[in-house]
């Protein structure tokens, strides 16, 4: 769970690492819309958001997680993770941008 809130309007969270850690971990992630969190949780798909600052809100994820599991979350969670956040993937796509400059198809 990772309950950050903007800071004077100011996102504080970029892409958390630490998320894409406990996803990759397969861990259920709960995550606030705050910064870059929902650009990496996507509600109800790899894990659930809510409401930054709103405690109510937050316990009321927490609970729904407990209560009715995670394991599609999770697995959908690791995929994503597995797919786009990973060195070699991150890696692939700093090469198709160099490649895509300099006209280079290989």
């Amino acid at each position: 769970m990772l309950a950050s809130r903007d800071i004077n309007g100011i996102p504080f969270e970029g892409i958390p690492q630490s998320v894409l850690e406990a996803m990759y971990a397969r861990c259920p992630v709960i995550g606030s819309m705050s910064g870059g969190i929902p650009d990496i949780i996507r509600h109800g798909d790899t894990g659930l958001l809510f409401r930054a600052g709103d405690e109510a809100d937050l316990a009321e994820k927490l609970l729904q997680t407990l209560d009715e599991g995670a394991a599609d979350r999770v697995e959908k969670a690791f995929r994503m993770v597995n797919t786009h956040h990973t060195i070699d993937a991150m890696g692939n796509k700093i090469l198709a941008v160099y490649r895509d400059f300099l006209g280079d198809p290989e």
